[in-house]
């Protein structure tokens, strides 16, 4: 009896299992807007988003996400995804869908102020190993008090040398997204417990990570800070210890508007805010940005970071809007290599400007001996030039030339970014873009295209060759001359010559009541001339003889009036004639 019970029970055990199975899957299925296999969980929900950051902050960090379809955040509550203690350290990974609409505030409270920790971002806290790629975002609206980033707010700093380990940001793509950091009060000043230094970014609020990477993304955003704000990078702050600390920006490009709002010391950027002691490299960038500071006389701006302390700087293949650089300082420890470096002032007329230039550096503090290595020549500050491009077209041009091939930031990005600018050189010999068909002397002339279809009918450009003539096989002639004439222009005359006339014909004899005529025509085109003949002449006849006249009268009269009666009695006859054989 015992072993039949628990073979029931067995049983039992056995066909529950998979039931229990089935509804702890249920928690983590496509209704709960999340499912997660191999510790990745995969969000197709803003609901879903929102339940996967409450796992990973619960103790998940080290889980990656995996977006699966758009996400609305619109009306939710949003907590950033990693914490102080629980920095995040997963791949977030968009899959190239888009997260739009996260609303996150914190007033300017003494608490908010005093609160560390409170990030307002999408990922609050990463920690070593963390990366964010393939993302779109657009709508975010984002207001704190330290550590306001669209993508990080913070970054933590491993304790040791890590050479393989880093942040990374990557093919990141920001629009219409507006982010404020606030920290202080009216006159600079940290409120009760506060501090200054809000870093504001949009992709990074404050790099300390042994290794920083932001490559191939874009923002087109609207930015402002009490101190260091940045389009992608606020600022860093890396022990000094730390011998493999860097921040590598590549493959970007920053729009939008900027600005440094605190009336105490500070400054705007488009790549990096504060820059100090770790080494940065910047390549095939472009930067664009409306930098604004409230303070011009404590707060700087410059392209690539406002405040560099000790510089360690390599820049390569970049395009900036204004001066690179806003504030140096220490400029013999470090080391400055730049090469292809393009400032783009628009409408200048400057061709190009020397580092000291308020152009290049808004403020510097650099010693006489100081030098840089510019397109591999060490040179001194003083000494070295920096070309400046005057025309946006032209800067269109060299940032397609540094974005050539780059596997993030295509053409359309670039064109979404900057705006479509008609560049009329594409040549199309087709019907849409005709200005006028090929005549027989003249090629047909087409208008330059731009890439967007459009032209512009100031700039042509012929093709092919001429119609040529097209001589008519019939003759043309006038009263001394004959020729073949081109039926398509109808001027071109071809084998003129003069006519040749065969013999004159009679056309019209003459009388003695009227003219007569006569023509004679070309032998080679047929054109005929007349000529007319003159009526003929009557002559009066000689005058009659009466010779064989008795009695000397004219014979002429008694001649016809016999001739008459014969030609009368002849008349009757002949009718009689008729008559009789009528009768019989």
């Amino acid at each position: 009896m015992k072993k039949k019970f628990l073979a029931i029970a067995l049983c039992l055990v056995i066909l529950m299992t998979p039931l229990a199975t089935v509804g702890a899957y249920a928690d983590t299925s496509a209704d709960a807007g999340y499912t997660v296999v191999d510790k990745t969980y995969t969000v197709t929900t803003a609901d879903g988003l929102l339940a996967v950051t409450a796992l990973i902050n619960g103790g998940n960090n080290d889980y990656n996400i995996t977006l699966a379809a758009d996400i609305d955040l619109a009306g939710k509550t949003w907590t950033p995804i990693g914490t102080t203690n629980r920095p995040y350290k997963g791949v977030f990974n968009g899959a190239n869908f888009t997260i739009k609409n996260l609303t996150c505030i914190i007033e300017n409270t003494d608490e908010g102020v005093s609160s560390k920790g409170v990030y307002v971002s999408l990922i609050g806290k990463a920690n070593e190993g963390c990366a964010v790629k393939n993302l779109k975002i657009t709508g975010f609206n984002l207001q704190g008090v330290e550590f306001v980033s669209v993508i990080i707010g913070e970054t933590a700093q491993a304790n040791a040398d890590d050479a393989e380990s880093k942040v990374l940001v990557e093919n990141v793509h920001v629009r219409e997204t507006t982010v404020v950091g606030l920290n202080g009060d009216d006159n600079g000043k940290a409120t009760s417990g506060g501090i200054r230094n809000s870093y504001t970014g949009a992709m990074i609020g404050k790099a300390g990570a042994n290794k920083t990477e932001v490559n191939g993304c874009s923002v087109v955003a609207t930015l402002t800070g009490d101190c260091r704000v940045a389009g992608l990078i606020g600022g860093e702050s890396v022990s000094s210890s730390v011998k493999t600390a860097s921040i590598t920006v590549k493959n970007c490009v920053i729009a939008g508007n900027y600005a440094q709002t605190g009336a105490a010391s500070g400054g705007v950027s488009a790549i990096l805010g504060y820059h100090s002691t770790i080494p940065m490299t910047v390549t095939n960038c472009v930067s664009l940005a409306e930098l604004v500071v409230k303070n011009a006389s404590k707060g700087t701006k410059g392209a690539i970071a406002f405040d560099i302390n000790k510089l360690t700087l390599t820049l390569d293949h970049c395009v900036v809007t204004g001066a690179p650089l806003g504030k140096l300082t220490n400029t013999t420890t470090g080391t400055v290599i730049l090469s292809n470096l393009f400032i783009y002032k628009d409408g200048e007329t400057a061709e190009k400007l020397s580092p000291l230039d308020k152009g290049f550096v808004a403020s510097a503090d650099v010693a006489e001996t100081s030098k840089l290595t510019l397109n591999d020549t060490e040179t001194l500050w003083s000494e070295a030039m920096l070309p400046v491009i005057n025309k946006q077209s032209d800067m269109i041009a060299k940032a397609e030339e540094i974005f050539k091939n780059n596997t993030f930031i295509t053409e359309a990005i670039f064109e979404e970014i900057v705006g479509h600018v008609h560049d009329y050189t594409i040549e199309l010999a087709e019907a849409a873009f005709l200005k006028s068909a090929a005549t027989c002397t003249e090629a047909a002339v087409y208008y330059k295209s731009c890439s967007c279809g459009g032209f512009d009918e100031s700039i042509t450009f012929t093709h092919g060759e001429p119609a040529g003539h097209k001589l008519s096989d019939k003759w043309t002639n006038n009263d001394t001359e004959h020729w073949h004439v081109c039926t398509v222009c109808l001027e071109e005359k071809s084998d003129v010559g003069t006519h040749t006339y065969g013999d004159w014909k009679v056309t019209r004899e003459p009388t003695t009541k009227r003219e007569g005529e006569r023509a004679k025509a070309c032998t080679v085109c047929g054109h005929e001339i007349t000529e007319k003949l003159e009526k003929l002449v009557v002559t009066e006849a000689p005058a009659a003889t009466n010779e064989g006249s008795s009695n000397g009268e004219d014979s002429g009269c008694g001649g016809s009036v016999l001739g008459f009666g014969a030609v009368a009695l002849i008349s009757l006859g002949a009718c009689a004639l008729c008559m009789k054989k009528k009768e019989d």
